[in-house]
């Protein structure tokens, strides 16, 4: 993909300055406040979000942990399974098998956030110590295949421990591949659930929640255009000419996603509109003599970025329609790549300076 496509994102001296001026200590939420309709003080509701959040990065930080090693097992398994078929050509054993470390920080404790319904976190919990089993007897199994393969053994018996087991390494690795998305991807829904507590009680919170909303919208367009049914048809090489069938069946996925390009870019409008204001309002709510070029400044998401991927969008589905194929995507995929840098920067500030409330960046897959 080529590179620099578009504007490249950057903090300008003058955006730098609003955010400080948006984010600086006294729009910290004051722990005395009122109690809330829930019952709960604005001070407990911004310890609890930020709980949640850490809670998330240290599932995260774990699950990616645990499928590195995952991947670790099945590079053992694709090498052995290219070895094999030739170790006659080798005098001395196979030495390519790794041992597999455990992720240490997955059998610790996690401060699980009590505010969420008790059979949620309990599944969590339970799942959790199911995941830390599967992930030892998968150890166990892999590591025993390391002296197994260095051995003489191995190659007289053809191999045989390693095909008994190679069944049960595969079913380990999927199983665990399996809770360690449903324990990040739960963990990511307490988190939200969590940081929502107090992200909606001061402009700043109303900024981050609404940029999401159009992040959302913006990152649902990527697997429309990339879809590799709609690159252009390389007749060279032999290839046969496409059907009646084919190009019926072509051009129905043509029409869909033109219908779907628009509509995201009707809604990518529509948010712009409706949101702008939140970038008057998070200064309104700190200093209401705030020049207008910083309001500007602060709207930029909203006057440039969000503008820019809409345009793009539109030539896309242009040329989706006029010739029934996409050839080029990333000034798209460019632009969505510039919206989230700027949410994560604008977060990274909002931590900073928020005190006791924190907010996450964007979700990791």
């Amino acid at each position: 993909m080529r590179k620099n496509m578009c504007r490249p994102f950057d903090l300008s001296p003058a955006i730098v300055a609003v955010l400080l001026l948006l984010l600086a200590p006294g729009f910290t939420a004051n722990a005395a406040r009122a109690e809330t309709a829930g019952g709960k003080s604005d001070y407990e509701l911004d310890v609890e979000g930020m709980i949640a959040v850490r809670f998330y990065d240290s599932v995260h930080e774990i699950t990616r942990g645990v499928l590195e090693s995952l991947e670790r097992v099945e590079k053992n398994i694709s090498d052995a399974d290219r070895y094999i078929p030739n170790a006659d050509r080798y005098k001395s054993g196979y030495s390519n098998w790794r041992s597999m470390s455990i992720e240490s920080r997955a059998a610790g404790a996690l401060r699980v956030p009590n505010f969420y319904e008790k059979k949620t976190i309990a599944e969590f919990r339970s799942v959790h110590e199911n995941l830390m089993s599967s992930l030892t007897e998968l150890a166990t199994l892999n590591d025993s295949l390391v002296e197994y393969f260095k051995g003489e053994g191995a190659k007289a018996e053809s191999f045989k421990k390693y095909t008994d087991a190679k069944p049960g390494l595969d079913e380990f690795v999927s199983k665990t591949r399996d809770m360690a998305n449903w324990l990040d991807s739960l963990a990511l829904k307490i988190a939200t659930a969590g940081e929502a507590r107090t992200l909606a009680k001061n402009p700043r919170g109303v900024f981050i929640v609404n940029m999401r909303e159009v992040l959302a919208v913006a990152e649902s367009v990527i697997p429309f255009v990339s879809d590799p049914a709609l690159k252009p048809r390389d007749s060279r090489g032999g290839r046969p000419p496409e059907t009646d069938d084919e190009k019926s069946v072509r051009m129905a996925l043509v029409a869909r996603t033109a219908e779907k390009l628009d509509t995201i870019t009707a809604r990518l409008k529509e948010l712009a509109v409706a949101h702008k204001q939140t970038a008057t309002d998070v200064i309104a709510y700190e200093n209401k003599s705030a020049v207008e070029t910083s309001l500007r400044a602060l709207g930029r998401f909203y006057d440039d970025d969000i503008p820019s991927l809409v345009e793009n969008i539109e030539k896309i589905s242009a040329e989706l329609r006029e010739k029934g194929a996409i050839r080029d995507y990333s000034r798209v995929e460019s632009h969505v790549r510039n919206l989230n840098y700027y949410h994560d920067e604008f977060v990274g500030m909002f931590n900073i300076w928020a005190g006791g409330t924190r907010a996450m960046k964007r979700a990791r897959n």
